[in-house]
C-alpha cells in the first residue's frame, strides 16, 4: 500500500510539473480564440521551415522574438514531428500552409492564424521574406498586439496580399529593404547583316522586340521575338532610327517606339507591333535619349544624357520636368520603369565593373542604385509580364543579350 500511494503521489508530481512547465512556456489558446504566443517572455511555438528558406531568416525571426518580446522560439525543419504550437514560415508541406497559400496565387504572401498555428508564408522565398518583414512590423512592433513580454494575436487574424501584378522590385524598395540583384540569361539577339549593334528592348507582355542597329548610325532594325517559345517570329526592314539609344511599347497606342537619341534626340519612331510596318516619325518638344512607358500610368517617362526626367502623357504632353541629381559616375544609357519607380540602366566606367540601376520615383526624387554584378555594357530596360529585363550589348558585334533580373531578398532582423 504504502509502495502503491508512492507510485500515486509520484505520478501526481509529475503531472503537476509539467502543468508548470506548460505554463511556464507561456502559451495559451484563450475562451475567445485568441492565442497567448508569448507570456512573461516565454513560448511553447517553434518555428518550422522548409528546404527551400534559408535557415538564416529563421535565425532573425528569433532574434526578432528576443528583442520584442523576450522569448526564444526553437527552429526546426517541416521534416521534424507534427507539434500543436508551430509557426510555420514558407512552403511548409502543413495543411495550414497550403490553405493559406492557395489564398495568395503566383504573387503574395499571407499571415494568418489557423487554429493553434500561426502561417507566415510567400509564394516563394522572396515573397516570404517580404511577408517576415511585415510580421514584424504589424505583428510584434504592435503594441496592441505585443507589449511588456506578451505576444497575443486574435484567432482569427488573417493579412493577405494577393497581386496580379506583382512588381516586386518596387514592393521591396516601398518597404525600404536592402537586396541585390540576380542576372539569367533569358535569349540572344544577334541581328542579321550589318545589323549587329544592340540598342534598345521593349515586351508588350507576349513578345520581346529588340532594336539593333548597324555599326555607324542610321540604320536599324526591330527583331521580334515570342517570350514563351524565345523564337524569331517577325522583323522590320531596315529603317533609320540614329542611334536607336532606346525603345518602349506604348501600351496606350498599342505600338513599339524607337527613341533616336544624340542629335535626334527630339525624333521617335513607332512601329506597328503586328507586321513591324514602319510609321511616320514623332516629334517631341524635349530631347530623349532613353524613353519608358507605365501601363498602369499612362505615362511616359523620358530623359537624355543622364541629366533630366520629364514624365509626359500618351500624346507626350510634358506634365512634369525633374533635374537628376543622383551624379553617378556611371555611363548613361536607355531607361525603364514599373508603376511606381522609373530606372536608368548605366554602365561601367570610371573603373567600374558592374551595372546599376540608378532609381528615382515618378516625383523626381532620387532613390537608390540597385547593382548588376555584371561588366557587360547595359543599353535598355523594362518590365514586363511580372519580371524585369535588362538589354545588354556584348560588343564584339554580337548583337543583344537580353537577361531577366531578380531580388534577392532574406528576411534581417535589424532594431
Amino acid at each position: 500500500m504504502k509502495l502503491l500511494s508512492l507510485h500515486k503521489m509520484l505520478a501526481t508530481s509529475l503531472l503537476l510539473a509539467g502543468v508548470l512547465i506548460s505554463c511556464d512556456k507561456g502559451t495559451k489558446i484563450n475562451e475567445d480564440g485568441s492565442i497567448n504566443v508569448v507570456r512573461n517572455g516565454k513560448t511553447g511555438y517553434s518555428i518550422v521551415y522548409n528546404k527551400e528558406t534559408s535557415k538564416s531568416v529563421c535565425d532573425n525571426l528569433v532574434l526578432a522574438f528576443n528583442d520584442l518580446t523576450g522569448s526564444n522560439p526553437s527552429v526546426i525543419t517541416d521534416e521534424s514531428k507534427l507539434g500543436k504550437y508551430e509557426l510555420l514560415v514558407g512552403n511548409t508541406g502543413r495543411a495550414e500552409t497550403a490553405a493559406s497559400l492557395s489564398k495568395v496565387g503566383d504573387n503574395g504572401y499571407a499571415i494568418e492564424v489557423n487554429g493553434s498555428k500561426i502561417v507566415v508564408a510567400g509564394s516563394n522565398v522572396v515573397w516570404t521574406s517580404l511577408a517576415l518583414k511585415v510580421f514584424e512590423k504589424r505583428i510584434l512592433r504592435n503594441p496592441l498586439f505585443c507589449k511588456d513580454g506578451k505576444l497575443t494575436i486574435p484567432g482569427d487574424y488573417s493579412y493577405i496580399q494577393s497581386y496580379d501584378d506583382p512588381q516586386l522590385i518596387a514592393r521591396l524598395l516601398d518597404e525600404g529593404l536592402e537586396f541585390t540583384l540576380n542576372p539569367t540569361l533569358v535569349l540572344n539577339c544577334p541581328g542579321d547583316e550589318e545589323i549587329v549593334v544592340a540598342q534598345g528592348a521593349a515586351s508588350d507582355g507576349k513578345h520581346f522586340y529588340f532594336l539593333n542597329r548597324s555599326r555607324e548610325d542610321g540604320q536599324s532594325k526591330v527583331y521580334k521575338y515570342d517570350m514563351k517559345s524565345l523564337q524569331l517570329v517577325g522583323q522590320s526592314k531596315i529603317f533609320d532610327a540614329g542611334h536607336a539609344n532606346d525603345a518602349t511599347f506604348d501600351y496606350g497606342k498599342n505600338r513599339f517606339i524607337a527613341a533616336h537619341g544624340h542629335s535626334e534626340g527630339k525624333i521617335l519612331t513607332p512601329l506597328d507591333p503586328e507586321n513591324l510596318k514602319v510609321l511616320p516619325n514623332i516629334d517631341i518638344t524635349v530631347g530623349s535619349g532613353a524613353i519608358a512607358f507605365s501601363k498602369g500610368r499612362k505615362q511616359f517617362a523620358i530623359s537624355q544624357g543622364g541629366k533630366t526626367l520629364y514624365v509626359a502623357d500618351n500624346d507626350f504632353n510634358v506634365l512634369s520636368s525633374y533635374t537628376r541629381n543622383d551624379n553617378s559616375v556611371y555611363l548613361a544609357q536607355g531607361m525603364g520603369c514599373d508603376d511606381r519607380y522609373v530606372y536608368f540602366p548605366m554602365s561601367p566606367q570610371n573603373g567600374k565593373t558592374d551595372n546599376v540601376l540608378v532609381t528615382y520615383d515618378w516625383s523626381g526624387y532620387y532613390i537608390t542604385d540597385l547593382h548588376i554584378p555584371m561588366s557587360l555594357e547595359s543599353e535598355s530596360m523594362f518590365y514586363s509580364d511580372g519580371n524585369y529585363y535588362v538589354n545588354f550589348y556584348p560588343g564584339k558585334l554580337q548583337g543583344a543579350a537580353l537577361y531577366r533580373v531578380d531580388p534577392v531578398y532574406n528576411y534581417i532582423y535589424s532594431k
